[in-house]
């Protein structure tokens, strides 16, 4: 029996899902969640070949916006059907406001519930830029702290930018 010709190729669709969580509330800055969904994505449609079984693999991305400060937050119920998470940035600090403005609040909780799937189900890697890395911080239980500016290069030489993450030593 001789293989499969290229024009008897399957197909097969992989769909790969992610959800960007805007954490900026001024609504002229959503264009740096949409470009991040730009830079991050992957050619939509790359194609493999699988020389078991001659299947051709198209890959499409799915990318979700989801604005945090309006109460949007992707499901938990489908938290394992999402490949990736990024978190932004925001013009507000993670160190005041976590504790004072109520979608920071819903924001830590749920990266507090995605990290504790870990050993449950599938858990989608998280991308957290700034803002987004100090909430981050916090949920994992580390702290975040405003840099002492008089503190040098020698003091803190892996500190980068104006806050740190902490963790206890256990």
């Amino acid at each position: 029996m001789s293989p499969p010709s290229s024009a008897t190729k399957k197909k097969r669709r992989r769909r790969r899902r992610f959800a960007i969580v805007d954490c900026e509330d001024e609504v002229e800055f959503s264009y740096v969640a949409i470009a991040y969904s730009r830079l991050l994505s992957f050619s939509s449609k790359s194609s493999s070949n699988s020389s078991s079984n001659q299947e051709e693999e198209e890959e499409e991305e799915i990318w979700e916006h989801h604005r945090v400060p309006e109460g949007e937050l992707p499901d938990m119920s489908e938290i394992e059907t999402y490949d990736g998470i990024v978190i932004t940035g925001s013009r507000h600090s993670a160190v005041d406001g976590v504790k004072s403005m109520r979608w920071m609040k819903h924001l830590k909780q749920f990266l507090e519930r995605v990290a504790r799937l870990r050993n449950e189900k599938k858990q989608p890697k998280i991308f957290a830029v700034n803002f987004g890395a100090h909430v981050l911080c916090e949920a994992l239980g580390g702290k975040v702290r405003r840099r002492n500016n008089s503190s040098n290069d020698r003091e803190e030489p892996e500190a980068i930018g104006k806050f740190t993450c902490e963790f206890d030593a256990e």
